[in-house]
């Protein structure tokens, strides 16, 4: 490899993909099916086709998947070793009681400038927290954001973030010419 790499930096979250095959309809005229959700935030649209001997049918409907709080991160694409940015982190009260939210922050790879903090959500209520990031190790890396709501209860959201180094590889070819009878000793002097 002659230049630099053209691999893409990844999502900095897990898309929502899920299928399943054919499903028996039970008894009392319904399907069912567990879908998981994951470390996902958003609408998600249920699809289905059912089908008979005598026809066929589909329907499809969009659902909102969210947690009491919503917490979005905005983040780099991609940083090189050294680097420095942000990750902003902005958390939306969408159900349940309001009050302090605390935050953990972990990571390995990046380094974070601050581990831990806490915000006060009224109802409906937003904030916003900036985190200074500084990236250490080439690969892609995985920031975990740990919310305790006010009620106790732990939401844990993972992002990506990739380090990637954009210096191109050095290359050197060297021609050496070799008379009859002479030879080359290939050591350390050479390489």
């Amino acid at each position: 490899n002659l230049g630099p790499s053209l691999d893409a930096p990844p999502p900095t979250e897990d898309l929502m993909a899920v299928f399943r095959g054919p499903v028996e309809v039970g008894a009392d005229g319904v399907a069912r099916v567990e879908v998981p959700v994951g470390n996902f935030s958003g609408t998600v649209r249920l699809m289905a086709v059912a089908w008979t001997n005598t026809g066929v049918g589909q329907a499809m409907h969009d659902v909102i998947v969210r947690d009491p709080v919503v917490l979005t991160a905005s983040l780099p694409r991609f940083l090189a070793p050294g680097d420095t940015s942000r990750l902003l982190l902005e958390l939306t009260h969408a159900d349940g009681p309001a009050g302090p939210v605390s935050l953990a922050l972990a990571s390995g790879g990046v380094e974070l400038g601050r581990a831990a903090a806490e915000v006060t959500l009224t109802e409906n209520g937003r904030a916003a927290l900036a985190v200074d990031l500084t990236a250490d190790a080439v690969g892609d890396h995985e920031i975990s954001v740990y919310m305790t709501l006010p009620e106790g209860e732990v939401i844990r959201r993972d992002f990506r973030l990739g380090v990637r180094s954009n210096d191109a590889e050095i290359s050197v070819t060297r021609r050496f010419r070799l008379g009859d009878g002479e030879t080359l000793t290939l050591g350390d002097a050479l390489f």
